[in-house]
């Protein structure tokens, strides 16, 4: 289900107007993506996120490249999970896939 997801993700983003791209460092983010608007977005795809492990995992991925890249907000798709994650490089925005699908956009 997790891969079927990112490849929903990918696609949506392209359907939106983004130039996506995959980020590996020492830790992955799923997607960053630019429009040509000058908008870019972090986004890391995770269908569950109840353990611990996987959790701080893909905030750390999230946090490595805003850092990097010096963007302030980052997006976490699940299931079902939604919140906000406060860091100091900004926020994490927790938000489930159908919900962020229907939106018209991350802002």
């Amino acid at each position: 289900i997790g891969r079927l997801a990112e490849n929903f993700v990918f696609l949506e983003l392209k359907r939106r107007g983004y130039e996506v791209f995959y980020l590996q460092k020492k830790h992955e983010v799923d997607f960053y993506a630019r429009h040509e608007s000058g908008e870019a977005l972090l986004i890391n795809v995770v269908w569950e996120m109840a353990s611990r492990a996987t959790r701080q995992r893909e905030v750390d991925g999230l946090r490595d490249a805003m850092v990097e890249l010096g963007v302030d907000r980052a997006l976490l798709l699940t299931e079902r999970a939604e919140e906000e994650i406060k860091i100091p490089e900004g926020s994490i925005t927790v938000r489930p896939l159908w919900l962020w699908a229907i939106e018209a956009g991350f802002s």
